[in-house]
Parts: C-alpha cells; structure tokens; sequence
C-alpha cells in the first residue's frame, strides 16, 4: 500500500475514518454530556434512553437507544456525529414532552440492565448496538449498580403490535424460559397507552402462526391449479380424480419425492429453506428483508407467506415439507446437474431484471461466452436440459410468433404497455454492450435485485453517514428509486404513479430521522440525480453502465 504524503514540517496527515470507526475507536475518549430517558419508560414497557458526549471544540455526538425493559432489551439504536450545540438542543427539544434529564448512571443501568434481562430469554440486543454501545462506557464496576425493575410484574412479558414481533421472539421465549414462564400481549389497539387498558382479551397464549402441513395450505387450491403444478414439479395427476383424492395424491407424492422437488425450486427459494435449516431456535417462519414476490413454495402449498410491518416477509413453511425436504438441502445444493439448472435460472432473471425483457436467444448467446461453447447447439442443449428441470423458467417464458422471451417478475401491471416502452425507448440505439456476468448474477436469484450503478457507493454512504439510515433502510430506499424509475411511465386507472424523485423527498428526506440543512438537502438532491442517472433501466435497454455518461 502506498504511504500517505505528509504535511509540510514532516507530520503525517490526518487518517478519516468511517463514523462506525470513529466511534469505535474516540468516542469513549469524549467528555460525557446529558443524559435523558423516557418519563414513562417502566408504565409503558419500553421508552428512549439518549446518552450524549461534548467534543473539545463544542459539538456534540449523541446515542439513542430504544429499549424494551420488559422484555426485549436493546430493539433499536442510532446515533449522530459532530453536532451543532443548536442542532442537538433542537432534536432534545423535539422529545422534551416525553423525555427528563438523568444521570448517566441511570442511563447506562437502564440500557444494560435491560439487556441483561432480555439475555435470560435468549434475546440478543439489536446489531446496531454492536456500533452504538462505545458511545456508552464500558459495563465494568467502576460504573455504580443500581437496580431498576425489569419485566411486568418480574415476567418477561413481550408486547407486539404485529405478527412479525410475535414470531421472532416467540420461540427463544418458549425455548429459554419455558411455557409459562413469560407473557405475551398482542396490543390489537395502537390507541392503548394505560396499564389498566390491558385485558386478557388482548393476550394470545400461542404463536400467531402455528406449524402448518401441507394438507392444510393446499385444501382450498383448486385440483386442475394442482395438476398444472403437478406437471411443473415433474410428475402427472390424473384429471379423473376427485378434488380431495386430487390433493392427497398431491401432497403425498410431493412428500415422498423431496429431492425431485428440490430439483425444481429456484435458488431464491432454496436460500429461504437453507435459513430455516441453519436457524437454531426452530422457528415455524423465515424473514425476508423486503421481498416484492411471492415463493414457489407458497404456489406450490409447501409454505406461506404474510407481508409484515416495515416491508418485512416472513415465510411460513409447512411442518410435514421441512421435515422431509431440510436433511436432504445440502445433497441439492452440492449436486452438479442441480448447480448448472441454479445458475441458468439466476442468468436468466438477471438478464431479465437489467433488461426488463429479453430474448432467449440473447440469453442463450451470452450463455455461449459464459460457457466457453464451441457449437450453438452445446448451449441449446445445456439451456433446454435446465427449461425441462425448472418450474422457474417454465413459468416466465413465454412465446411471441415464435420467439421465448423472459420478462422481468418486477414487470408493470400492464405488459404489453411495458414491452411497447422498451421498445419505443431502444429505437435508434446502436450500441448493444452487454453487462458483465458478475453483474447479471448479482441482478438475479435475490429478494431484490442488484442493479449496477457507477455512483452506488457514493448515494449509500450519504444515507448512512449523513441521514444516519440502517443498512435494511438504504437497501429498501434504493430499491424503491429503482422500482419507481421501471414504472415511472406506467398508466394505471384510479392510481398515482410516484416518481423516483417523489420518493426521496417524501420517504428518505421527509422522514430522515435527524436535523436536516439546506445544504444535507441539496447534497441529497445532486447524488440522487446522479445515481438516477447512471441507473441502468428499461428505457436504456443493453446499456451497461460504462455507457451512461
């Protein structure tokens, strides 16, 4: 690695670092500032915990922690770096109705003590105090004790607002402490704020999402709709079935056939049973950070899923299927025919997500540069063994006079409204340079896609350092301007279509958790356009980003 070049008089420049590294690295060697907690904290179970510190020249940087002391610990936490004394005095004065100054003991007491609590059940703090805990002293003796209460009443009592919450936590509750042994409250009504609002109706005393089977997520499918996935799953029903023989003969083959199954589902939905397979609290769900689609497994009645809060999916796989299917994943996954079929379906999503449609004879010409093939007919042959193999593909080609094209499963409501843009926008282009074959693989086989873009580090760390936004945050941010650019065209009846644009002010500045300047603002609004600009999209169809200037 090069030396860095010094300052006159010898000295060695200044090393930056990242804000995660700085705090990691100076913050505890900053004076401790105010302290503020929330006033309701033990009545309502959960409130803010702020813990500042005073920089030498006067700014300040400041944590907020929210914690959960009845229960869950440390759920969330963020913190701002180098603030104006005005700035920080505004953001406190945003809380002062809710919020008293403390000590920073009873700052630091209540936060680890809390997260003491929530470890008896097995409940970790949130990673993001993994970075904002070293705005925090060491949890040593030399920080005085003082005993707060945890729990309701002394029981780990977790309060939820929605399924999500309850299927996370739920199973370490059962796991560590026992049943029981804790509470759980689901708050039906957000208007809830007093003790006494709390009613047994309001208690649930099992999971919100118990372990289905297959039968059960398959009784009301209609029995040629289980045929047609019958046939896709690579075995026939008879048609002269009842409806109920229908679906028994369904679930039954399917169960007794795991690794042909397997053989048959996309890589996006295997990664979903491989987390399920490595989760060690046995929950009866996976979470998916903000998924847009659906599962084969949840068309085929081998799973279930819900929209949670926040963009969150969560994944309910049947009891009977993960039974039969988890031991036999990691067979899948290593044998060889099944990795060629993974990659072809991963290609061509990925083609399809940075074109917006493509041709499979387009695919099948990047496949012969991939694959090294001599002959046309090598890549013919690799391309319809894995077509045969594979419901994905199956399912998302289609034919038009004669040609199979793939379309891109985060396509418009209106098809061929979508085709007729592409089309109308990749007149006159002359140059076909096509992505790279790390950038069509990273585009595909994912929750969402990863659209290649010149000026992505650059956008992300704004979100991060100045915004202050969670890694899921910018992820769901920067998919959404994407989303709203492939759509930002489309004409659908009684619905507004937000542009790109829109979205920034409204959802990342509009709701930017911290003190926004005219000049933060400004420089939001200069990356944004140009990381709008470099976005490969449908109306630059088989341009790479080396072409947008």
């Amino acid at each position: 690695m090069a030396k860095k070049k010094q300052k006159k008089g010898g000295q060695q420049g200044q090393q930056f670092l990242s804000p995660d590294e700085y705090l990691k690295q100076r913050a505890r060697t900053l004076v401790i500032g105010k302290c503020y907690v929330s006033e309701d904290i033990e009545k309502a179970g959960e409130g803010h915990v702020i813990v500042s510190r005073r920089h030498t020249g006067g700014k300040v940087s400041v944590a907020f922690y929210l914690v959960d002391i009845w229960c869950v610990g440390v759920k969330d936490s963020y913190y701002r770096l180098r603030m104006e004394d005005y700035e920080f005095e505004e953001m406190i004065e945003e809380y002062r109705l809710g919020i008293r100054e403390c000590s920073y003991e009873e700052a630091h007491n209540r936060i680890y003590g809390a997260i003491a609590f929530a470890e008896e059940a097995g409940i970790a703090p949130d990673k993001s105090f993994n970075v904002t805990k070293y705005m925090l002293e060491e949890d040593t003796d030399d920080i005085p004790l003082i005993e707060y209460e945890y729990g309701r009443e002394g029981k780990h009592t977790l309060i939820t607002r929605n399924n999500l919450e309850a299927s996370r936590y739920l199973p370490l509750l059962k796991k560590n402490l026992g049943e029981g042994n804790y509470d759980f409250i689901l708050k039906v009504d957000p208007g809830f704020d007093d003790e006494d609002d709390w009613t047994d109706e309001n208690k649930v005393d099992e999971d919100p999402w118990k372990p289905r089977k297959m039968a059960d997520l398959v009784a009301k499918k209609d029995k040629d709709l289980l045929i047609y996935y019958a046939s896709l799953l690579g075995f026939d029903l008879d048609n002269n079935l009842s409806d109920d023989e229908v679906r028994r003969k369904y679930v039954s083959t399917i169960l007794d056939n795991p690794l042909m199954v397997l053989y048959h589902l996309p890589l996006r939905d295997l990664r979903v049973l491989k987390e399920a397979r490595d989760d060690s609290t046995q929950r009866p769900g996976v979470f998916v950070i903000y998924d847009y689609r659906r599962y084969l497994m949840e068309c085929f009645g081998m799973a279930e899923g819900h929209f949670g809060a926040f963009g969150y999916y969560q994944v309910y796989i049947a009891e009977d299927f993960a039974n039969a299917f988890l031991p036999l994943l990691a067979e899948s996954l290593e044998d060889r025919p099944n990795k060629l079929r993974l990659t072809m379906e991963t290609f061509v999503e990925g083609m399809a997500n940075l074109y917006g449609e493509v041709s499979i004879d387009d695919v099948k010409a990047q496949l012969k540069v991939l694959f090294e093939a001599e002959e046309e007919s090598d890549v013919d042959e690799l391309f319809d063994i894995a077509y045969e193999n594979s419901s994905m593909l199956q399912l998302s080609v289609y034919n038009d006079n004669g040609r199979r094209y793939v379309m891109s499963p985060y396509a418009w409501g209106d098809e061929d409204a979508q085709r007729q843009e592409i089309a109308r926008q990749s007149e006159g282009i002359a140059s076909r340079r096509q992505f790279t074959y790390e950038e069509i693989t990273l585009a595909g086989g994912q929750p969402v896609p990863v659209i290649p873009n010149k000026h992505s580090k650059e956008f992300e760390a704004f979100l991060t350092d100045r915004l202050c936004m969670r890694e899921s945050q910018v992820m769901d941010a920067c998919f959404n301007i994407w989303y709203d650019l492939m759509h930002e065209k489309e004409v659908l009846p009684d619905v507004e279509i937000e542009t790109a644009e829109q979205f920034f002010e409204d959802y990342v500045l509009g709701q930017a958790e911290v003190t926004l300047t005219p000049q933060i603002c400004a420089e939001g609004r200069q990356l944004l356009k140009a990381y709008i600009d470099s976005m490969p999209r449908w109306t630059l169809k088989g341009h790479a980003i080396e072409d947008v200037e």
